[in-house]
């Protein structure tokens, strides 16, 4: 047997009998991704999902630290929302991030928050509000992308930031295949909540360096 998935995004028990063939939906992203030349609006975007295993908390405290510092970076959050009665549902609370308000107002403080945008999109049965022209268009916007991740597949975001020539931050232990086509020419990684501020920092002195 065969699968198509990323090689850090799955295993067999028997792998001699099943073979995983390193192609996933990032490998055929739509070809409305590309660079633009725009001038960058946000200093930091991530589109992500508001689960607990994305690490989204990573992104407030780093803001928090850095913002406390009078660094003033400008982050944008894109992330489809589902209803709010499936997201609070008490059955799914150790898997959505139902802290997301109370964690952004904790450590967003309101005189930070026009610094810090968090743009939620209803998926209306999973179909995005926001196209994918409009998605390029963010990423053209921003300077760095940024994932915060524990846990993924391929992920799509990430190669669509990299084609939009946004450079990429992730988690350095992501488990799965993330990190697969990751390399220092366009992406950079952290190794901590505590390492983030630090990187970002990095990051943003060094963005134009990076292809």
């Amino acid at each position: 047997d065969y699968h198509l998935a990323p090689v850090g995004g799955g295993s067999f028990k028997n792998p001699k009998n099943n073979k995983i063939i390193n192609y996933s939906s990032r490998n055929f992203i739509d070809k409305i991704f590309r660079r633009k030349k725009l001038s960058k609006i946000y200093d930091i975007i991530s589109v992500i999902r508001p689960v607990y295993s994305k690490n989204l908390r990573h992104l407030f405290t780093a803001a928090n630290k850095l913002f406390n510092k009078k660094i003033y970076y400008s982050f944008l959050v894109i992330f489809p929302m589902d209803s709010d009665k499936e997201f609070y549902n008490s059955k799914k609370k150790n898997f959505f991030y139902i802290n997301l308000i109370n964690d952004y107002n904790y450590y967003i403080k309101k005189k930070y928050r026009k610094y810090f945008t968090l743009l939620p999109i209803h998926s209306f049965d999973h179909e995005y509000s926001l196209s994918k022209e409009q998605m390029c268009n963010f990423y053209n916007l921003s300077k760095i992308s940024i994932l915060p991740s524990s846990i993924e597949g391929g992920n799509r975001a990430i190669h669509e930031a990299l084609l939009c020539g946004c450079p990429v931050m992730y988690y350095k232990y992501v488990v799965g295949g993330v990190a697969d086509y990751m390399n220092k020419s366009h992406s950079v990684s952290y190794a901590s909540e505590k390492d983030l501020p630090n990187k970002i920092i990095f990051a943003m002195k060094n963005y134009k360096k990076f292809k």
